[in-house]
């Protein structure tokens, strides 16, 4: 008859008894896979970033309170796009 594993036996490096834990389960999320999807994340939001600044959109973003939140100055004599669907929206100042 064959033995049962312990709990305690390895499982691809990782004890039985934690294959599931909270702690074998956060580093799986860092395989190479989710590494590398985070990399092209990275990359598309820095390019994003880039792109803003060579317009000039990021140059006028400051930190505002509560809360340290980004910031941008709207010019008020543009109006409001409502009736276009789009409440809320503002021009930035400068544009």
């Amino acid at each position: 008859m064959r033995e049962q594993p312990s709990s305690v036996e390895p499982f691809d490096g990782v004890p039985r008894c934690l294959a599931s834990s909270p702690i074998a389960l956060a580093a799986s999320a860092h395989s190479p896979v989710r590494k590398a999807q985070l990399e092209a994340e990275v990359a598309e939001l820095q390019a994003n970033y880039d792109g803003w600044v060579k317009v000039g959109v990021l140059q006028k973003v400051i930190r505002c309170n509560p809360g340290n939140r980004p910031c941008i100055r709207v010019d008020e004599s543009a109006g409001q796009f409502e009736s276009q669907g789009y409440a809320g929206y503002r021009v930035i100042w400068g544009y």
